[in-house]
This record gives structure tokens, sequence and C-alpha cells, in this order.
């Protein structure tokens, strides 16, 4: 997935008009780039210069009503900000004064929220996960150390203070040097002691579902066995196929695996063949799985799964489906997942539930005891940075 990130973000750079351009190798926040991953990186910008031809033209845009209306659009943005900023006094005042921080702020609150309700999706992370691929530990992510160095440090260029007209042909002349385009950006950074607090501006979109990706990974090394849900399915495949594929993808964001029956319960009479079948499973919580008609038809099924020890009961479907319900199952149903809702923070209560968190920090607890780290293997990453 990340080849494709990557390759998207350079096509679009380079259609963009960027005059300067560089290709992350895929694993380049998973434990450090490698052989394969670096010449990968290489060729994604050579193929995409030689043999798709974009050096070739002058505008490969041009013409196209849709991206001019973009541009269009982003202009008459960008333009009326400037002028904001300039009728307050300017790039420096508006720092100050905490004006670039709080729209940044404001934007940035409102991309999570997307992220967390998967609005905006990231594939292979929070959509069409893939359960048995690894994540990066999140102390293995690049990120300064506990004295406030880069781990770049040792490489980057000595750049004069800001102010003084000298740092761009410094950066120039690093460049030149051999200095990467990354270590000249973080190089470069100063405007952050100014900005206080500082922004979170290195988070990446993945991390928080990484980060309970990364504890279900741990319990699998730890008990043998991902944190467990049960799907309910209620009436024939037809009723509960979509739904059901949904759902188990739903909660794979969280590295939480779907227990499936291996067939659906059909009618009234099967509801205490469901509870049965909850009960041997090792799922304490489950999530009904079914059409909104077959819900309002099966009385008593999510009662059923609350009786037979379900500490959470989840359903899939809108918030119209509780009128159609029994008012004891209304009552017995914890929470509605859907399309939309915030998918991060259902996430989050279903790993507490499974006391998935609480398992994660005793294990960090027991490898202090001895002198060492908990790490995971990384044999593959998703962590949509590029």
């Amino acid at each position: 997935m990340n080849l494709l990130r990557g390759t998207a973000s350079a096509f679009g750079a380079a259609i963009g008009g960027a005059t300067g351009i560089e290709v992350l190798p895929f694993d380049s926040v998973s434990g450090g780039p490698q052989a394969l991953s670096r010449r990968l990186a290489r060729n994604t910008s050579l193929i995409l210069q030689e043999e798709s031809y974009l050096s070739a033209v002058a505008d490969a845009a041009a013409g196209s009503a849709y991206l001019e209306a973009l541009t269009n659009k982003l202009a008459s943005l960008a333009w009326a900000l400037f002028r904001e900023v300039e009728t307050g006094g300017g790039l420096a005042a508006a720092i100050e004064r905490g004006f670039v921080q709080d729209r940044l702020r404001h934007k940035a609150a409102a991309r999570e929220r997307a992220i967390a309700a998967r609005a905006d999706k990231i594939t292979g992370v929070s959509v069409f996960p893939n359960p048995a691929e690894s994540v990066p530990f999140p102390e293995e992510i690049a990120s300064p150390d506990s004295e406030g160095t880069h781990p770049f440090a040792g490489r980057l260029p000595a750049l004069p203070a800001a102010g003084k007209s000298e740092r761009f042909a410094a950066l120039v002349a690093a460049a030149r040097a051999g200095t990467s385009l990354r270590e000249l950006r973080t190089a470069s950074r100063r405007v952050a002691s100014i900005v206080i607090p500082p922004l979170a501006a290195s988070t990446r979109d993945a991390e928080p579902f990484e980060a309970l990706r990364w504890r279900a990974d741990l319990a699998l090394e730890m008990i043998g066995s991902r944190p467990p849900i049960f799907l309910a399915l209620l009436g024939k495949p037809d009723d509960y196929r979509a739904r059901a594929n949904w759902v188990q993808s739903f909660f794979a964001a969280g590295g939480i695996e779907a227990i499936m029956p291996e067939q659906g319960f059909e009618s009234f009479e099967s509801v205490e063949a469901l509870a049965a079948a909850f009960k041997r499973s090792p799922a304490p919580v489950a999530c009904l799985c079914s059409s909104n008609k077959v819900y309002a038809a099966m009385l008593g099924a999510a009662t059923a799964l609350k009786k037979a020890g379900g500490v959470a009961v989840y359903l899939a479907g809108p918030a119209s489906v509780l009128e159609t319900l029994d008012s004891a199952d209304a009552v017995a149903i914890d929470r509605l997942i859907h399309e939309g809702c915030n998918a991060l923070a259902i996430l989050e209560e279903v790993q507490a539930a499974l006391k998935v968190e609480e398992l994660a920090a005793a294990a960090e607890e027991d490898e202090a005891e001895v002198g060492f780290e908990v790490h995971t293997h990384v044999h593959g990453h998703d962590c949509g940075c590029c």
C-alpha cells in the first residue's frame, strides 16, 4: 500500500509542477529503509519520468476542468488567508498572537475526526486491513529522543540563525554537499521554537490505528490469540453476509478478530442456540449482524446475548433500527456501528472491554523488570505515512 501511496504522491507532485521530488522508501518509519525499499523508491520517480514521460510535458494537467476548478478554489482561499494575515500585521504577528496555531489546530482536529470516523479512509489501515500484517512498535518510529535531539542530528548541517539572510545560502551549500531533502527540511525547522505549545506536525494519520493493532499483536504474541468478538449472524446468508463482511473489516482495523459461527440463526426459536454458541466462544463481546427486517423479527436476540454474559453487545445498522426493536433488546444494545460512526473510539472501547490495554501495560512492566523493552517483529507495514 505504501508503494501505491508513494507513487500517487510523486505523480501528483510532478503534475503540480514541483521542481524537486523525493520519494521516501515504503518502510522508512518501520525500522529503517532496506536495499529493496531504497531501490523501489528510486525507481518510482525514474519510471514516472522516463516511462510515463511526466517530465516531457510542460503542463500535463492543462485543459482539465476538474483540476482547473480545484486550482482556482485553492488560489482564492489562499489569497483570502494571505490578506487576512497581512491585515493583522504579517506572519510574525500572526504567530505571536496564536492565529496560525489556532487555524492549524482547527484543521488538525477536523482531520482527526474524519480519520476516526473513516470519512477520510487510510487503505490497509482503517479500511481493508490485513490482520496478519505487523505494524511498527510506537517507539521504533523515528522521533526526537528524550533530550530533544533528532535521530539525524549527526548529519544535519549547522544553519545560521533566521533573519540574517544567510540561511538559504547555507541550505544550497548543504544540498550541493549531498544532504538529502529530508535532512534539509529537518535542519531548517526553527519556527517551532516560537510556536508555544508546539504543534504535533509530525504525527502520522495512521498512528492511532497502529497503536490498537500493536496492542492486539502483543496479545497474540503473549496468549496466542487476538482479542475476539463474536458475530451473531441472524437469518439466512443473504440477510447477514454484507454486514458481516463489513463488521469483520471494521474490527480488524483495531486488531480484533471476528469469531463467526458456521451458520446463521434463522428464527425466533434459534435465540437460545445463539446464546449457547456465544457462551461456547472465547469472546466476551458480541455484535449482531443482519438486515433491518430480520432484526425486528428476531425478538430477544440482544437480550439473550446480554444474559449469556456479554460484556458489551453491538449492532451493525443505523439508529432507525432501534425503533423497530423490542424495548428490552434496545436497552441491551450498548452501541450501534455503521458507516460514519467514530470507529476509533469504538475500537478503543472494545479493546478496553477485552482488557487489551491492561495486558499491554502488564507486558511492558514485566519486560522492564528484567531490563528489556517490549519490541514487536516488523515483517510488513501499513503505516500510511506516504
